[in-house]
């Protein structure tokens, strides 16, 4: 089995651009915060699901798309809500970090408890791994 950190689909730059541009629209994208903004995580090195694993290792590589349906905020991260048709997720809520705010990192966009619902928005993500390989110094 590979070694990974995380699976995740990607948002392709066209998709991106779809996003901040609603952010924009929406009175959003002038926080002053980290912008993220780049993907939904399936899966964690840190969860053990081996369905998810074998999706993720059979349709590597491949798009999907995602509907964006809500925004949520707390004070150390803001996510877009997501709906995976057809694509497992080990998260509760599927999400798509936006901003870090402070000394937030991504992850603490898993404790968002509010979700404001917006119109949809389909997007695009290539299913990818990341991986943290550490070479001895």
């Amino acid at each position: 089995m590979k070694e990974f950190e995380y699976y995740g689909l990607f948002i392709t730059d066209e998709s991106k651009n779809t996003l901040i541009k609603w952010l924009n629209d929406n009175g959003y994208y002038a926080l002053n915060g980290k912008l993220y903004l780049d993907h939904c995580t399936l899966l964690h090195k840190s969860k053990d699901d081996i369905n998810i694993r074998n999706f993720c290792e059979c349709c590597e590589g491949a798009t999907f798309i995602m509907k964006v349906i809500g925004i949520g905020r707390s004070d150390k991260a803001m996510a877009f809500k997501v709906e995976l048709p057809g694509v497992p997720c080990s998260n509760r809520i599927p999400h798509i970090t936006i901003f870090t705010f402070g000394l937030g990192k991504p992850y603490d966009s898993n404790n968002i408890r509010d979700w404001v619902k917006i119109p949809g928005i389909d997007i695009s993500g290539v299913l990818k791994s990341v991986s943290f390989i550490s070479h001895p110094g």
